[in-house]
């Protein structure tokens, strides 16, 4: 099943959120999204439509551009850390409209 970018990111930040109410011992209800990592090219896609350079993300994120490169390129997956702030961000740069 296709979905545009923009609904990717609300997917992982709810899937965040739940992890988190879950640490909590709250109840939560799974999805298969869940556990689903964006790929290089829709972190790449998520950036582009944000407006951004990998170095100007990189800075966002306290990092550095050879590491957005490499996590873009699918090198590595990014950090746990780093997917957070990722989301975060592309759901507070994410262009009015393009929901």
């Amino acid at each position: 099943m296709s979905h545009p970018t923009g609904t990717h990111v609300d997917e992982h930040l709810t899937a965040i959120e739940r992890h988190i109410r879950a640490i909590r011992g709250e109840p939560l209800d799974v999805t298969p999204w869940d556990y689903r990592l964006p790929s290089p090219e829709e972190l790449r896609a998520m950036r582009k439509r944000c407006g951004l350079t990998q170095t100007e993300l990189a800075e966002r994120i306290d990092s550095d551009q050879s590491y957005v490169s490499a996590v873009e390129n699918g090198k590595y997956p990014p950090g746990r850390g780093h997917l957070t702030k990722l989301l975060r961000l592309y759901r507070l740069e994410w262009p009015e409209g393009d929901e």
